[in-house]
């Protein structure tokens, strides 16, 4: 199995709205994903993981997602809400 994990600097002020964004079935729904939010700290920092069964289901569901019409339009209200650079890592989970 492998996790792609995103760990994404939010504005302050700007978490319940990423984390509605996150949970948009509109764009998500292909993927199997668990969101973290902060409990104590850091405060505005959200994770994402999604679950692939293997790197062919990786690249066949993020191009299922770039090819969706709404994709630009919620990357550029993202981009918005985005404190900085996010970082993401494929991991194997043994």
């Amino acid at each position: 199995m492998i996790v792609e994990r995103f760990t994404i600097p939010i504005k302050p002020g700007k978490m319940d709205e990423a984390l509605s964004m996150l949970k948009d079935e509109n764009i998500f729904a292909p993927f199997t994903r668990r969101i973290f939010s902060p409990y104590i700290s850091p405060r505005d920092v959200v994770v994402i993981d999604l679950d692939f069964e293997d790197m062919a289901e990786h690249d066949q569901i993020w191009g299922e997602v770039f090819a969706n019409k709404e994709w630009d339009a919620w990357l550029a209200k993202w981009d918005e809400i985005r404190a900085g650079q996010s970082s993401n890592h494929l991991w194997t989970l043994e």
